[in-house]
């Protein structure tokens, strides 16, 4: 048995924390490597397996194909909105034409409430806008997670909302 006097005040508390935590630690330890083997993994192999399930047919998508949905993806040269009537705005400038879409577009522009990119990192959610029948040019406007300095508001994006170079939309790396 130890005396009292060869134990020094700090190291008594010490080895209370230390058995603490060795005895929250210790059982969880056991279960996780308990999980970590599963329960058919000793058993036996099967004289037969089951066939594959049939392939399902897959789903009509009526999203265009150019357009990825859920995923990031990098698009060049869209314009970015704060509010989803912003965005529609822009697109309905395009029923007075170029000029009139670029003086809707600069109005917004000078009021930061949206900004053209030449790269956006975007996870687009869904299609809520676009340029109605007899508008020869295709404007839409798409819900999206965009990533801005590594977080990952919510906004507005526009896919041909400003006449560029080759807007585009590639997986992200």
């Amino acid at each position: 048995m130890m005396a009292a006097a060869q134990v020094t005040p700090g190291a008594e508390r010490g080895f209370e924390i230390m058995l603490r935590i060795h005895s929250r630690i210790a059982p969880a330890a056991a279960l996780a490597l308990a999980l970590s083997f599963p329960a058919g993994s000793f058993a036996a192999a099967p004289d037969k397996l089951d066939p594959p399930p049939a392939a399902k047919a897959p789903a009509k998508t009526i999203v265009p194909l150019e357009y990825v949905f859920g995923k990031e993806v990098v698009v060049r040269n869209w314009v970015l909105c704060i509010s989803q009537p912003f965005a529609e705005s822009i697109v309905n400038a395009w029923s007075g034409g170029v000029s009139q879409a670029e003086k809707v577009y600069a109005d917004l522009k000078a009021a930061k409430s949206c900004g053209q990119f030449p790269e956006l990192r975007v996870i687009l959610h869904e299609s809520v806008y676009e340029s109605g029948p007899g508008i020869d040019h295709v404007a839409r406007v798409f819900a999206a997670q965009v990533n801005l300095g590594g977080g990952w508001p919510t906004g507005f994006v526009v896919f041909g909302g400003l006449p560029a170079p080759a807007a585009a939309v590639t997986p992200a790396q």
